[in-house]
């Protein structure tokens, strides 16, 4: 589980670095804040179903 973690989290970091030089600083924290969303609404939706 930890090297899925650790793997998840290495791309994330290259993603938001590309984002980040390429665009502008403001791409990279639109991407995190995009992903943090739609991860809080799938945890909000499988809890939901699960009731």
């Amino acid at each position: 589980m930890a090297t899925v973690n650790g793997l998840g989290d290495c791309a994330s970091s290259v993603i938001v670095g590309l984002l980040w030089q390429a665009a502008h600083p403001a791409a990279g924290f639109l991407y995190s804040g995009i992903l943090s969303l739609a991860g809080s609404w799938l945890i909000f939706r499988s809890v939901r179903a699960a009731r």
